[in-house]
């Protein structure tokens, strides 16, 4: 038996699913899409669906500090002058990669900002603090 096989019988097999293809484990909770490139824990899975549920509370916040970053600097930046209301009703889906069972790294791929960037910050507990964002495109 190997290291896969002892955690998958340890996931909730309904949630998280592994992706041979991209090595990954995979799931939808909530409309958040989650991965996780290390074994799916059930503190994990208990933490996705804490993160799932608490999003859209906490979506207000992201938003302030997404608001916060020079891409969005109203004088010289890549999105100069969108408003808090505009840009969170512009992200759409976010994926969560699970970097543990009390952190992780959000990303929007699918944002209605633009065709070019991808954006992403860190975040621990349930989107308590952030860091790093990040604008790439």
């Amino acid at each position: 038996m190997g290291l896969f096989d002892i955690f998958k019988k340890k996931t909730e097999p309904d949630l998280f699913t592994y992706n041979e293809h991209d090595k990954e484990f995979t799931a939808s909770l909530d409309g958040v899409e989650f991965t996780a490139r290390i074994p799916v824990t059930p503190d994990m899975t208990a933490y996705a669906k804490q993160l799932a549920a608490a999003y859209r509370d906490r979506l207000p916040a992201i938003a302030d500090y997404i608001l916060k970053d020079e891409a969005f600097d109203h004088s010289s930046g890549i999105f100069p002058g969108i408003s808090k209301d505009t840009l969170m009703s512009s992200l759409n889906m976010p994926t969560i990669q699970l970097l543990s069972d009390h952190d992780g790294a959000c990303t929007y791929y699918d944002h209605a900002l633009d065709d070019t960037h991808i954006l992403t910050f860190e975040f621990s507990a349930l989107f308590d603090n952030f860091c790093y964002l990040s604008v790439d495109g």
